[in-house]
């Protein structure tokens, strides 16, 4: 029996690690009430819980509900007088600012402790306006109603010290200034309805700007047209390089080919491969047909010839791309002085109103400059992007050309001829 219980023993202790285990992790009950985890319910293993721990978590769903939350109230009435915010901060809620911001340190029972005593609280609302109505999310057309208050907390700092030698210091004149936002929301209109409120306007129209696109596109101003220009003459340029710029348009593979194969074979000759270069229409056929042109002379000679015919090729490569270049650097300086016109129409708003701080006035120039940077830059992004695409297209196709050419020297020089042991190649039938 003896050796039983001995045997029972650590199946016993291995039990109880397992039901603690499970009681502190997401299927007790103390986990679940602490992080609000998932828990078995009956299944769960009770075991006692602190009474600081529920208040604790009492307390904070508490305070979430009352002072975390935006109040949402009906709309401003239109007896008279400016609205008056209904709800000064209490003094649980002051208290409880006070011990976030300044928080008691904790103390030791016997030996250190500090309390707060005799709290007296002075309340001061140092802001309270209304903004213009605005549509928030999930809420609709309101307008946020702020109210500022200015708290003073006096109070008697006691700290009570137990060792070495017992003594206890008191500061009364102790006090902490607390700042204190309580905004709220009104509901603009009729509620149930859902309608913007029609106020503060004598034709009855909404106070909320309705700012349709060509509204945001007209509000540029007389710079509109130049930018628009620009746009127009951006895309032409665009659509016309990215044509010229085809593969089979500049450096046909077949007809390079062609060329270089027939005149390494000795297929054709000078005249020959001249009509060959007649006939197609790209710009390598022109650079071709300038080294064709020095046929058996030094190549020096015959590269000089092809060099002056390809620099030609890359002008006619690169044309219109600096327009395109052009336009993406000055879109954005259109941009930038409608942004000084704009600010400029702002200022003059105030000054002839003698109205400072009206944001209203504000507003038509702030307006007129932002879209006038923002139409700047719509066109300026994408011109930038063309140029640097075309570019490297160009870089491309001239890296290319001067690659065949270098090839075709290697070919019809008089150098390469003569390694070959023949000064003319023998003329047969053309190759079509």
């Amino acid at each position: 029996m003896a050796r039983q219980r001995m045997m029972l023993r650590p199946q016993l202790a291995t039990a109880a690690l397992l039901v603690a285990a499970v009681t502190t992790t997401s299927t007790g009950c103390f986990w679940g009430l602490v992080s609000g985890g998932p828990s078995l319910g009956i299944l769960a293993v009770p075991i006692p819980i602190s009474p600081y721990l529920q208040k604790k978590e009492e307390d904070k769903y508490w305070e979430h509900e009352r002072y975390d939350r935006v109040p949402i109230l009906g709309p401003i009435d239109d007896s008279g007088g400016p609205p008056v915010a209904l709800d000064p901060p209490s003094d649980d809620e002051v208290i409880r600012a006070l011990e976030k911001a300044r928080p008691i340190e904790g103390g030791i029972p016997m030996l250190w402790v500090r309390n707060r005593n005799n709290v007296r609280i002075v309340k001061e609302k140092i802001a309270d306006y209304v903004d213009p109505v605005r549509v928030y999310p999930m809420i609709g057309p309101a307008q946020q109603h702020h109210a500022h208050y200015k708290c003073t907390v006096y109070y008697e700092d006691v700290r009570r010290v137990g060792w070495p030698v017992p003594h206890t210091i008191r500061d009364e004149d102790a006090r902490e200034v607390l700042y204190i936002d309580h905004n709220h929301l009104h509901m603009v209109g009729d509620v149930d309805n859902a309608e913007c409120a029609n106020r503060g306007r004598p034709d009855g129209k909404s106070r909320m700007a309705q700012t349709t696109l060509l509204d945001a596109v007209l509000s540029v101003g007389p710079l509109l047209v130049p930018i628009s220009i620009a746009s127009v003459v951006m895309v032409l340029c665009v659509i016309e390089r990215l044509m010229a710029l085809r593969h089979s348009r500049v450096v046909p593979k077949r007809f390079v080919h062609c060329v270089l194969t027939q005149v390494e074979e000795g297929a054709v000759d000078k005249s020959g491969a001249l009509d060959l270069c007649e006939e197609n229409s790209s710009l390598i056929a022109n650079v071709f047909e300038a080294g064709l042109r020095r046929w058996g002379r030094p190549a020096v000679e015959v590269e000089q010839a092809i060099l002056d015919e390809g620099e030609r090729a890359a002008a006619d490569l690169r044309k219109y791309v600096r327009v395109i270049s052009g336009v993406s650097q000055l879109c954005p300086l259109f941009g930038l002085l409608g942004t000084v016109w704009g600010m400029r129409t702002s200022f003059n708003a105030i000054a002839s109103e003698s109205a400072m701080g009206k944001p209203e006035l504000l507003a038509g120039g702030i307006s007129e400059a932002l879209m006038s940077t923002a139409a700047g830059l719509a066109v300026a992004i994408p011109a930038m992007i063309a140029y640097l695409h075309l570019t490297g297209r160009i870089d491309t196709l001239v890296g290319q050309i001067d690659r065949h050419g270098q090839e075709l020297v290697n070919l019809i020089s008089a150098e390469a001829l003569e390694e070959r042991g023949t000064a003319r190649p023998r003329r047969t039938k053309r190759a079509a």
